[in-house]
Order: C-alpha cells, then sequence, then structure tokens
C-alpha cells in the first residue's frame, strides 16, 4: 500500500512486515517542518525547536563572528561581545566543521586557557552555498592595547621615514620622542592614520627618537600617526590533546586555493605553556603579530608528520630561552620577525627535517645562540640581520640517518651574519650553498666554515669575515684583519687570496669540500 501524504501528515497508515524501516525513513522525509524549525540562524542553517542547529551543523556560508571575554560564558551565543563565551575552546566547539566563508573568534584582554583547533575544512571553491566575496577562513585572535614605555609615550606622529634598502631595515623617527634605547624592542609599531596606515610590524631595535622595523614596510612619511602596543590577551595553559596553547591538529581536506590562509592566528601572547602553538594538520597555518615568552620547547612548533603543512610566521616577536620557531617536517617561512634570546637553546629557527624547506627573510636576531639550524632541509635567507650570537649565526647540515636523494641547498642574499663566536656560516655534508652580497663582522672561529663534502659558492659582494687570528679548523693560527675568512676542511684562506687566484676556489680532495667565487 502506497501512504498518502494525508496518511503522512496524519501518520495514520499501517506499515507492512518488512516495510517499516524503509517507510520511516520516507516519512522523516516527507514530515513538514514548524515555523519554529524555519527560522534563520545566521550560520547558514535554520534553528529547530530544542536549540539544535541544522544544516549549520554542516557548514558555515556567510561571515560568522564569535566573541570570547572575561567574565563570558560558554552557554552564550557568543555572537556579540556583549554576549560572549568564557573560553576559545567554548566558542570554537559552536562552529560548523566546513566553512565556506570567514569565521573568526576573537579574544578580549585577560588571561586565557588554551585551545584545539580541530578537524575544520575550508571549501571555497565549492558551486552552491559559497560566499564567493572572500576565501574561507578561520581566524583566531587576541587584542592589542598600548604598551607601557619606560620614558616618552605610546603615540605619536612621525617627523621623518627612511625606507628599507639591501643593507638596512625601515627606520622611523619622532623627533619629539625619549625613548629608552631598545625599551621598545620586540613590540609592535602599528600605524594608526595617515599615509602607510593599517600596518603591524615588529620593532628591531629603538633609539631615543627612532625604531627600525623588521620586514617589509609600506612608505610612511610626516602625517603618518602610530601606537606602539602589545598583545592584551594571554593565553597560558596547555590544552589536550598536545603540549601547547593552540593546538591546530587533523585538519580535514580542503578545496582552497593553494594560496588562501586557511588557518590565521594574530594578536595573542604566549606565556607559560610549554609550546605557543603547534601545528599538526596538512593545511595553511599564518601566525602573526604575535609575542612568544619563554615557552620550554619552542614558540611555533611544527610536528606534522604529513609534511604538506604551509607555516608562515609572519611579523612575530619572541623573548625565549628555546627555539623562536621548531620545525620537523613542514615548509615554513618566518618574516619580518624578532627574536631576543638567553640561553644554551636560544636559537631563533631549527628544522630537523628530511622534506621541509626554510624561508627566512628579514627577520632580526638579537641575542641568543644563533639565528638558525637547519639539518636536512632547504634554506633561503633574504636580507635577514644577525646582531650578536653565542654560537654559530647559521649551521646548516644533511641528515645522514635518512635516504634524501641529492644535495641540501641553501642560499643567503643581502643577509648580514655579525658577531657570533662560533662562525658565520657553517655548512657540513652533502649541502651546497651560494652566499650573495653576505656581510657580517666580528665572527669568531671563522667568516665561512665548509666541512666533509660541502660546497660554497659566493659573489664578489660577499665579505662575510672571520677573526683576524684562526683559533679552529686546523689550519693553524693565520695573521691579518680576515685571516680567517674561510676555512675549508681546516685550510684557512683571505677571501682576497682566493679572489686572487686561479681558479678561483680552495678544494679539498680527501672530502671533496670547495669554496669558490661565482
Amino acid at each position: 500500500m502506497r501512504p498518502s501524504m494525508k496518511d503522512m501528515n496524519t501518520k495514520s497508515f499501517l506499515l507492512r512486515p518488512g516495510q517499516s524501516r524503509f517507510v520511516v525513513l520516507v516519512l522523516l522525509l516527507f514530515l513538514p517542518m514548524s515555523s519554529a524549525a524555519q527560522s534563520f540562524d545566521g550560520f547558514g542553517g535554520y534553528l529547530i525547536p530544542g536549540g539544535r542547529v541544522r544544516p549549520s551543523e554542516l557548514f558555515v556560508v556567510s561571515p560568522l563572528n564569535l566573541f570570547v571575554a572575561v567574565g563570558g560564558n560558554d552557554t552564550n551565543d557568543c555572537l556579540s561581545v556583549g554576549s560572549p563565551c568564557l573560553t576559545c575552546q567554548g566558542a570554537l566547539n559552536k562552529i560548523p566543521k566546513t566553512l565556506r566563508s570567514p569565521t573568526s573568534v576573537t579574544l578580549g584582554s585577560g588571561t586565557f586557557a588554551g585551545c584545539n583547533i580541530e578537524g575544520f575544512s575550508m571549501e571555497s571553491l565549492r558551486a552552491a552555498n559559497v560566499d564567493t566575496t572572500h576565501p574561507a577562513m578561520l581566524l583566531l585572535q587576541g587584542t592589542l592595547s598600548n604598551f607601557t614605555v619606560a620614558t616618552g609615550t605610546a603615540t605619536g606622529t612621525l617627523t621623518a621615514f627612511t625606507a628599507e634598502t639591501a643593507t638596512a631595515f625601515a627606520i622611523a623617527t619622532d623627533g619629539g620622542q625619549a625613548w629608552t634605547v631598545n625599551n621598545l624592542q620586540g613590540r609592535f609599531f602599528v600605524t594608526t592614520g595617515g599615509t602607510g596606515s593599517g600596518q603591524t610590524l615588529a620593532i628591531a631595535s629603538n633609539t631615543a627618537t627612532t625604531v627600525t622595523l623588521a620586514g617589509t614596510v609600506t612608505a610612511l612619511d610626516a602625517t603618518t600617526t602610530y601606537a606602539i602596543q602589545d598583545p592584551a590577551t594571554t593565553l597560558n595553559a596547555v590544552v589536550s590533546p598536545g603540549t601547547a596553547a593552540v593546538v591546530v591538529s587533523d585538519y580535514a581536506r580542503s578545496i582552497q586555493p593553494t594560496n588562501a590562509n586557511q588557518h590565521v592566528i594574530r594578536f595573542l601572547k604566549f606565556t607559560g605553556a610549554i609550546r605557543g602553538v603547534e601545528v599538526e594538520t596538512s593545511g595553511h597555518v599564518t601566525v602573526q603579530n604575535s609575542r612568544f615568552e619563554n615557552s620550554s620547547i619552542g614558540g611555533v612548533v611544527s610536528i606534522a608528520s604529513n609534511g604538506l603543512a604551509d607555516i608562515l610566521v609572519n611579523r612575530c616577536t619572541f623573548a625565549q630561552t628555546v627555539p623562536g620557531v621548531s620545525v620537523q617536517s613542514n615548509p615554513t617561512t618566518v618574516n619580518g620577525s624578532v627574536y631576543v634570546g638567553s640561553g644554551a637553546s636560544a636559537t631563533f629557527i631549527s628544522a630537523n627535517t628530511t622534506r621541509g624547506a626554510m624561508t627566512t627573510a628579514r627577520n632580526q636576531f638579537v641575542s641568543g645562540v644563533g639565528f638558525i639550524n637547519v639539518l636536512g632541509a632547504t634554506w633561503d635567507s633574504t636580507r635577514d640581520r644577525i646582531t650578536t650570537g653565542t654560537g654559530i649565526c647559521a649551521d646548516i647540515g644533511d641528515n645522514a640517518s635518512t635516504s634524501r636523494a641529492g644535495l641540501i641547498r641553501f642560499s643567503a642574499t643581502n643577509s648580514d651574519f655579525s658577531s657570533c663566536t662560533l662562525g658565520g656560516v657553517r655548512a657540513s655534508g652533502r649541502v651546497n650553498g651560494l652566499l650573495s652580497s653576505v656581510t657580517g663582522t666580528g665572527n669568531g672561529v671563522g667568516g665561512i666554515i665548509i666541512t666533509d663534502g660541502a660546497i660554497a659558492e659566493f659573489t664578489s659582494g660577499t665579505t662575510l669575515t672571520g677573526p683576524a687570528t684562526c683559533t679552529d679548523g686546523g689550519g693553524g693560527a693565520g695573521t691579518g684583519a680576515a685571516a680567517c675568512d674561510f676555512i675549508v676542511q681546516g685550510i684557512t684562506r683571505v677571501r682576497g687570496t682566493i679572489e686572487a687566484a686561479t681558479p678561483k676556489s680552495v678544494f679539498d680532495l680527501n672530502f671533496g669540500t670547495m669554496v669558490y667565487e661565482r
């Protein structure tokens, strides 16, 4: 018997043996929704009696903004600053897992527990129910506030601006200030009005009237107003599973454009956690304009096993006793960031991987052991600056425990590696590198140290120098102002000596180690 619509509405028809499961399914499909079930919920779905959300349990099709504040409650709807959640996890748990439009969680001032960003997928390329104006993304952000400066003021108007060059960072000047030297280092310079407004830049150093800005800076001038700021939102508790304040994990497959930012984390301060941000995903993750203080393992840590995530650390600051960025398998870019380190493990970037690629640009390393330690990964450096280190500025080697084919490649262009006690750049093993217009003085041991079959090429614009007297490398003591510019398998050479030779190279037959001028 085929039931009529009247039968289904009154639910009075009889079921034959063996039909019950099929007919009940048909009933569920044809039952009309009540008027309450048809109210739009703002998530891209409809509310049904009992407060459940369907189909917004599945996707977000229009911009969605949730809020978190001290004194909030996770039972609130969290859709306004007047009705916030208490925790970022509470807000994240309210978001459907499939995003087709921008979605944000904004935390107010104060200290909060961490959160786990898990299982979200982005679908900005679907034909139906998609926000075509903005790509899907998930933004977790805190709040910036004015930094309490030791002297001077936190706000003002510029009197001059010097743009970045190939060998120097941009400098912003306020002639009316009286800042304490380097009191602003590692804070953020936020342009609030006038020419070039809307930028948030990491401060590499400061004098009484100037700030030196890491990263790329859009031109400023005497109309530019600014504020010296710091994150007012702190995450200081480890979230489970994981050992970090923010864990990005179990990322679902996305059909975003390849250059889309799928997760963005910004304006947060991380303190006290084992890690600041831990990435265990195959998606795109951007961490920007955040500050990392005294985490016991690392500020941004990538431990994904699939090596498919693209990680961008952009304009962040680090005050660490351990690596600021630690990578195990993911392609990672660190740009416009500042690291002030102390302690035996204070390395800006540590990459121990067999398939990752490191790209660094316009970063400032102020103090610590060294700028970068790369094992088994490619590395490209552009306009990086190292002020001082108690180890090697840049240490690159292969990973003998893997079966990786070919040479590990590295390049450094228009960078300055200075005052590192154990050397400027060291390459060892199956490593092939190019140093182009790399400068640096005051390095101990040697300017460039090449061992165990590594090959380094340099251009005539490279003036990376070592100490006046060789103290390591097996080549004996040297003399002159740059006697240890190069150490090639224990053979010491001054750069000028290589340039004057024919061919312009030093080659060790036993190991195949070589350095030469392009």
